[in-house]
């Protein structure tokens, strides 16, 4: 009796030989290149880029506004496509900065105060009123 030995397949063994023929190979740019774009062109580039277009959002959301004064009608493009939701967190996400810029330019004496208003607002208790005041202010609307 003979015994047959099993018929074993093999697969093509996977190399990366494709990868070291020269006529294959891509050409890269050198590391430290790559690294001193990223760092020194590209981080600047998206830090100002966001930073304007911050800015450039709002700047629109009040054009848009004064195009509302003078044709106030929701029929008329482009308020017929609007989403009003987005623009009531635009105004509100402003007023939010606005008001935490001026309490900072207050705090820091960029702003002078009157020496009557400013005694009564240093004590704690006032200013933590205040506080509770801005923030149910800010939290009903």
């Amino acid at each position: 009796m003979q015994t047959e030995t099993p018929v074993v397949e093999t697969a093509a063994i996977d190399t990366n030989e494709e990868y070291i023929v020269a006529h294959n190979a891509v050409k890269q740019p050198p590391v430290l290149t790559s690294v001193f774009r990223y760092i020194f062109v590209e981080t600047p580039k998206d830090f100002f880029a966001g930073i304007i277009g911050f800015f450039a959002r709002y700047i629109r959301h009040f054009i848009q506004g004064f195009k509302y004064f003078w044709s106030p009608s929701l029929k008329v493009a482009p308020f017929d496509t609007k989403d009003f939701k987005e623009d009531s967190q635009r105004t509100f996400e402003l007023s939010l900065i606005v008001t935490a810029f001026l309490i900072f330019m207050i705090k820091a004496e960029w702003i002078p105060a009157n020496e009557v208003l400013k005694d009564f607002y240093d004590q704690d208790i006032t200013e933590m009123v205040m506080n509770f005041w801005i923030f149910l202010l800010f939290g009903t609307a």
